[in-house]
């Protein structure tokens, strides 16, 4: 379970006994190890690449508690749906996906013209396929293409067991990024642990419709009642960061610990500014600490 896929699968050649005990792993990373110097420059590295994914599972036999994919020259995000959906069978735990591009192909199939706000997009429904899941980790551009047909204010079903969340470069000045972490959040009635890393944004402070869809949320059914810990990294201050803070502060009485590391390079007074608004924030809960620090 140490080594990396490649060096695992290559155990099935020392002997007999040893031919298939690769293939009951109970949990699969594919990320940038799989890739040799050799494939690299090839047009069907992609093909490749979904192609070796879908063998190991294929052959896989037993559960899969963790699946992991992370590729860098993995493109494109409607491939991954049917795995998902291939993993739902075997109960699974935990799942990352950080895909880093999406083709103009993602969108094909889905009915885009005529979805109402507020209404969600087919792409979530995948949620529905993971009953179990306790770990939860989701790249940008793969968010991206999940609320490609809009986000609800919540999913048609709860998460009961998901524990951690963990979400990359949310950028706090697109409405739709900030209503799917709050749809996940408040779908996760049981959640333990939330990490976001935040993305800003080159062009200046977010948008005022932002910070307006934020303060017009209605969040009295949105209790983070088992919530002991939350991480926040890169912020820089924008009002819809501080809002989310907020809101996070506000709703979770049994919060024990809040990390929030501010992006250097987007802050002047060495976090002054955030430090006084945080001080002013309520607390529900009485043993929360709060440690700002620079991001690394």
């Amino acid at each position: 379970m140490m080594l990396p896929l490649r060096d695992a699968a290559r155990t099935s050649i020392l002997s007999k006994k040893w031919r298939f005990y690769w293939l009951k792993l109970p949990q699969l990373v594919f990320d940038d190890t799989m890739i040799q110097d050799s494939m690299k420059n090839q047009n069907s590295l992609q093909s490749k690449l979904l192609m070796t994914i879908y063998q190991v599972l294929l052959l896989h036999n037993g559960p899969i508690v963790k699946f992991t994919l992370s590729i860098s020259e993995l493109e494109g995000c409607y491939e991954i749906y049917p795995l998902i959906l291939v993993l739902s069978r075997g109960g699974i735990k935990e799942l990352t996906i950080d895909i880093f591009s999406i083709t103009s192909n993602d969108a094909d199939g889905l009915n885009l013209e005529h979805v109402e706000e507020g209404e969600a997009s087919e792409m979530l429904e995948v949620f529905g396929c993971l009953p179990v899941i306790e770990t939860l980790k989701l790249g940008f551009r793969f968010m991206k293409f999940l609320t490609m047909g809009g986000v609800p204010e919540r999913l048609l079903f709860t998460l009961d067991h998901l524990k951690v969340l963990q979400l990359n470069e949310i950028y706090f000045g697109e409405i739709v990024e900030v209503s799917f972490a709050l749809c996940l959040i408040k779908s996760s009635p049981n959640l333990k642990k939330i990490e976001i890393e935040v993305f800003t944004s080159k062009d200046g402070a977010p948008g005022p419709l932002v910070l307006e869809f934020l303060e017009m949320q209605d969040y009295s059914d949105a209790s983070l009642k088992q919530l002991r810990e939350v991480k926040m990294r890169f912020i820089s201050g924008t009002r819809p960061e501080l809002e989310f803070i907020k809101l996070i502060l506000a709703k979770s009485p049994m919060l024990e610990s809040m990390l929030i590391e501010s992006n250097t390079k987007k802050i002047d007074d060495n976090g002054v500014a955030i430090l006084t608004e945080l001080t002013r924030f309520r607390r529900i809960s009485p043993n929360v600490e709060i440690i700002y620090k620079a991001a690394d």
